[in-house]
């Protein structure tokens, strides 16, 4: 009878060791990389669903749905709950996966000059259940806000550590914007 004999093939310990360095290596450059680009896209989306709330409630507000402010230095207030059934996009969860907080969420729109030459500019306030909404980032102190529909940007997306958001506007109070006080006169 014929031995057959048995070749030794295989990884060794030291080559599978360093296979699993390179591996970990790989791992540790990698996932920053993907999680940065990931919060991009989340603020990125957050973004745009809050402009969607707000372009529909000018649409609204045009179709007659909601009142235009009318004298200078007023507001109407749309909550997000509002707005919900005419949404074309967006919803009620933020990107982060969290719902809106209902009384901080809402659209602004507020007449900046006369009753006879009106100008309406619209402000976004937003935060979600898990704090993430749109604030302001200042001597490193986070506060949420309102912050005009033309100048939201990502750097405004952020992780809330204190407070709910925004108080909740009512008729006869003030709304505060980065732009100024307006005096709500309609709340929806």
């Amino acid at each position: 009878m014929k031995k057959v004999r048995l070749s030794k093939k295989g990884f060794t310990l030291i080559e599978l060791l360093a296979v699993i360095v390179i591996l970990g290596v790989l791992l540790a450059i990698a996932i920053p990389s993907v999680t940065k680009y990931i919060n991009v896209s989340k603020k990125s989306t957050y973004i745009n669903n809050v402009q969607s709330y707000a372009s529909t409630a000018m649409d609204q507000a045009t179709l007659g749905t909601y009142k235009f402010p009318v004298n200078p230095n007023e507001a109407t207030v749309i909550f997000f709950d509002d707005l919900i059934e005419h949404l074309n996009k967006g919803g009620k969860t933020s990107p982060y996966g969290a719902e809106y907080v209902t009384d901080s969420s809402f659209i602004v729109i507020a007449n900046t000059r006369t009753a006879e030459d009106p100008h309406y500019e619209m402000y976004i306030a937003a935060i979600d259940q898990d704090g993430y909404g749109i604030g302001t980032i200042s001597d490193s102190t986070q506060t949420a806000g309102a912050i005009a529909y033309d100048d939201l940007t990502s750097e405004n997306i952020i992780q809330i550590s204190s407070g709910t958001g925004m108080s909740k506007p009512t008729v006869g109070g003030t709304v505060t914007t980065a732009d100024g006080n307006f005096s709500v006169t309609t709340v929806y």
